[in-house]
């Protein structure tokens, strides 16, 4: 999900939590929260600053995140 394609370009960095924070100007409480799942929802402000410092396109983040609650969807539509 989000906090996974996040923290997985942050170490491709060599960058921590605070660095990242730093870089982008997004709190780094928030970082936690969406790396760890504990929120998967984030303004288009925050992964904008997200993916200009980590050199990710914006529409990447978004297709990812599209493509996880589709999945998550057809999951739930199955079950029912």
């Amino acid at each position: 999900m989000l906090g996974e394609l996040i923290k997985e370009h942050r170490e491709s960095k060599g960058w921590s939590k605070s660095q990242l924070a730093r870089h982008s100007g997004v709190k780094r409480t928030t970082l936690v929260m969406l790396e760890s799942g504990i929120t998967c929802n984030s303004k288009f402000d925050t992964v904008c600053k997200l993916s200009d410092s980590l050199g990710i396109r914006p529409g990447d983040i978004w297709n990812k995140m599209s493509s996880m609650e589709s999945k998550i969807e057809n999951i739930g539509a199955r079950t029912e």
